[in-house]
């Protein structure tokens, strides 16, 4: 019903007064689907353009023409809507203390996720290793990065082994022979 109040309003013959009511029809926060909707009302087409902004995603940020504009009725009028904030890319956290990766999330908007424990014989107990998502990766403001913090290296292994010495002793029976021999008296 608001959107028809608002539309009949805005219709002077074959010409439409843009208003702050056209614009912004149901309030400040008027929805690009509220927008819209009076528009057509009025008789006027409707053309969306997306701009990234702290505003909620899908509010109306202007219009073109502005307010206070008379156009004929049918013309289209250009709604800038907000696609909500702009990406934030995850910086650099690999090396960095764990309480200083948490200050350069918090720096850029974002927030610490879960905190896994790996060993790492490449980055000293307490840096961390590795973020998920990665170094570079476009995320939404607010959004949790989870890292892996080094324990230092694995402790060290210890291997026992033992070796067994086997001897082998053969016994070879042995035989005696005997040989007698009688030699011939020589006279």
């Amino acid at each position: 019903e608001n959107i028809r109040k608002a539309a009949d309003r805005l219709k002077e013959g074959g010409l439409v007064a843009l208003s702050t009511e056209t614009v912004y029809g149901l309030g400040a926060d008027a929805t690009q689907t509220n927008a819209e909707a009076i528009l057509q009302s009025a008789g006027l087409q409707s053309t969306v353009v997306y701009k990234t902004s702290t505003a909620q995603k899908g509010t109306v940020l202007s219009t073109n023409p502005t307010s206070g504009t008379k156009i004929n009725q049918g013309a289209s009028v250009t709604l800038t809507v907000s696609s909500g904030p702009a990406n934030v890319t995850v910086p650099s956290l690999i090396g960095l203390s764990e309480g200083v990766a948490g200050q350069t999330l918090g720096n850029v908007g974002l927030n610490v996720g879960s905190i896994s424990s790996v060993d790492s014989t490449q980055y000293a107990a307490g840096l961390v290793v590795s973020s998920d998502p990665g170094t570079g990766a476009a995320v939404a403001p607010g959004s949790s990065v989870n890292i892996a913090v080094s324990t230092g290296p694995p402790p060290p292994t210890t291997t026992t082994t033992s070796s067994t010495t086997t001897t082998t002793t053969s016994t070879v029976p042995s035989t005696t022979t005997t040989t007698s021999s009688t030699a011939p008296k020589v006279p």
